[in-house]
């Protein structure tokens, strides 16, 4: 015997959640496969070059920790968004605290490797400084926007306008 559907069903979604809570899911996937790789990698680098320098295996252990850290703040925002608020779709108009930490650790974290990537311009152009302070510029710009701004929800303003539009058409 089916079991009986009550009576008062909410209306469909006005929104497609595909594009927000199913981008959020799918990138997920590919950030985790993308940490294990980074893991084998560390494993493999920590194996084969036993020699390098001090500094040089602490910047790795590093970008290791923020991607394993960054890894558990992708965790958390998923299991917010799509578990804790799971019949709640309108609580992507309100970022999450993990959200916001996510964009700081990603934005010190590409820093560190934009620093990396400096030192080889500046060993391989035999030192030229114009080409290494591009380098340098782009990276103090991305640090300055990424730890003073919240870049997703300032590129998804409008959408997220009608979204809150809508929540309140729902609670009233």
């Amino acid at each position: 015997m089916s079991t009986p559907v009550p009576a008062t069903i909410d209306p469909p979604l006005s929104f497609s959640v595909d594009n927000t809570l199913g981008a959020l899911l799918i990138g997920s996937f590919f950030a985790s496969a993308f940490w294990g790789i980074t893991s084998v990698q560390t494993y493999i680098y920590y194996e084969r070059y036993p020699n390098d320098r001090l500094a040089l295996k602490l910047v790795v252990a590093t970008l290791w920790v923020l991607d394993t850290f960054d890894a558990c703040l992708t965790s958390h925002i998923v299991y917010h968004y799509l578990v804790t608020n799971y019949m709640n779709p309108m609580s992507i108009t309100t970022p999450v605290w993990t959200m916001i930490m996510h964009t700081a650790v990603t934005t010190i974290t590409d820093v560190l490797i934009r620093s990396m990537f400096s030192k080889r311009v500046w060993a391989l152009s035999n030192g030229n400084i114009i080409l290494t302070s591009i380098v340098w510029i782009i990276s103090i710009c991305e640090l300055t926007v990424g730890l003073s701004k919240h870049p997703p929800l300032e590129n998804n303003l409008d959408e997220l306008k009608v979204l809150q539009q809508l929540r309140r058409k729902r609670r009233s």
